[in-house]
């Protein structure tokens, strides 16, 4: 797919969803795209994006773009190091268009075993696999950074 996109990078973001409200997908990981660039992507140069990666019950967000700006957040996002829980619940202090109490989702610590189970997925894809460059020249970042495949500890 030729996205038209200026030099950026899509990250993986991966969170535990839970809805406890009994309409939603039972738990789940999420898996979906953060996008990055310097220059704002364009809707045109979103829709091949969004056409690849529909929204569903089950991710709501597949594809995240956010601008490279000297405030810092999008690159915080994009290679956070703290994953977490995404809890949907009943809100009783907002009320809905029709009446009834409306949902929030609060983010929550991933559980000891979800943490574990995410490292381990994690360390299996290396960086590599988890930030993917469009446009970007791969011979400058191998003569300068080495690639994005660095060394880890362990297998």
């Amino acid at each position: 797919m030729t996205s038209g996109i200026t030099p950026s990078i899509f990250s993986l973001d991966i969170s535990f969803n839970e809805d406890l409200t009994g309409k939603g997908p039972p738990p789940h990981w999420c898996v979906h795209a953060a996008g990055l660039a310097v220059d704002w992507f364009s809707q045109a140069q979103q829709a091949p994006f969004r056409f690849a990666f529909p929204r569903s019950d089950w991710v709501k967000r597949p594809v995240w773009f956010e601008p490279i700006d000297a405030s810092g957040v999008a690159e915080r996002y994009a290679l956070k190091p703290d994953r977490g829980r995404r809890v949907t619940h009943w809100d009783e202090h907002r009320l809905n268009a029709s009446g009834g109490p409306s949902t929030k989702t609060t983010p929550r610590g991933l559980r000891a075993v979800q943490a574990d189970e995410l490292a381990m997925v994690e360390h299996q894809l290396g960086l590599a696999g988890r930030v993917i460059g469009c446009g970007i020249d791969d011979d400058a970042v191998e003569r300068a950074l080495g690639g994005f495949n660095w060394v880890r500890d362990g297998p």
